[in-house]
């Protein structure tokens, strides 16, 4: 028996989540963008001299003049950059090339305020660079450029350091917050895993519906087998060869057993069987009439116990049996 084919599929039985938790739906994907003013002044003519030095026949390699050597606050906001960075590492997970960290959308809020703080120290730690901070003895951008003069001796050139706002902007420090694109394979693991889960339950599904399907077919035919054979008459041979033809014996119990079963499955035929549900509307419809203590017009009676094993036996051929 199929149950796919009596009425009971199992595809509208058995469906897909229609709020299925996914990677687009549990985190976001938190992207810094972090940059820091290098400090550097490339020198090509350096780069050109010591190349021809060693031999080569053109330039070979780059050189650069690194403006402020170990300033502290320079380092400083460095560091902040690199706090960020190990922040993230730690909170989230790396997503993607570019620097995207996976993070769970129950701890967003924390990270974004993290964040926050991490940023605040950032332009603070710039503006003390570049302003100064006389309480500390820190001495502003124009300050620290005039001492790398003693610093850096004939190296030194003023042209080489750029003005102090065109230095504030080479600082920057924010972030954006973006959603897991849908066709992302990553994220489609999880629709494709929810979907072969539903394929897997509803092929126990299809496969347990049979076995009960099967099971209720195998009791309704038995009941009726019995039924059969008790509504039969019976042939005995006496010792002297005389033939007698009897009743065999009908329980009520036989009856009325063949008769709840049929109101049950009529009332709840979980299989949606077809087949069996008429054959139990015809079972109801024959032996009603012989029900509780009506039996006894069919234990006397040969034209009832023929007229009910005929009407037993034709539902018997549409289960095989």
């Amino acid at each position: 028996m199929n149950s796919l084919a009596t009425g009971i599929a199992a595809d509208a039985v058995i469906t897909a989540p229609q709020n299925l938790i996914t990677l687009s739906s549990s985190a976001v994907i938190i992207r810094p963008e972090i940059s820091c003013w290098t400090a550097e002044k490339a020198d090509r003519g350096l780069a050109a001299k010591m190349s021809a030095d060693a031999g080569a026949v053109e330039t070979v390699m780059k050189a650069a003049h690194e403006l402020f050597k170990r300033d502290p606050e320079l380092t400083a906001i460095r560091n902040v950059r690199q706090s960020v960075y190990n922040y993230l590492a730690r909170e989230g997970v790396s997503y993607e090339y570019d620097g995207g960290h996976l993070t769970p959308q129950f701890s967003i809020e924390g990270t974004l305020d993290a964040l926050k703080k991490l940023q605040a120290d950032f332009y603070q730690k710039v503006n003390t660079f570049l302003d100064g901070d006389a309480d500390r003895g820190i001495p502003d951008y124009d300050a620290k450029v005039s001492a790398q003069a003693f610093v850096r001796g004939d190296m030194f050139r003023r042209e080489h350091y750029r003005s102090k706002e065109y230095v504030r902007s080479r600082f920057h420090f924010s972030w954006t917050v973006s959603a897991i694109r849908e066709d992302d394979f990553r994220n489609t693991l999880f629709t494709d895993l929810a979907n072969d889960i539903v394929t897997h339950n509803r092929r126990q599904y299809s496969r347990m519906v049979d076995e009960v399907g099967q099971k209720l077919r195998d009791q309704i035919a038995g009941l009726m087998q019995s039924l059969s054979h008790t509504c039969a008459m019976e042939e005995t041979v006496s010792d002297e060869g005389e033939v007698k033809v009897r009743f065999r014996r009908l329980h009520a119990s036989t009856v009325q057993k063949t008769l709840d079963f049929a109101k049950m499955i009529q009332s709840f035929n979980p299989t949606g069987d077809e087949v069996l549900d008429k054959a139990c509307s015809a079972l109801r419809q024959t032996l009603g009439r012989y029900e509780g203590d009506r039996v006894e017009a069919l234990r006397e009676s040969e034209t009832a116990r023929e007229a009910v094993k005929e009407q037993v036996d034709d539902l018997l051929k549409m289960f095989g049996a």
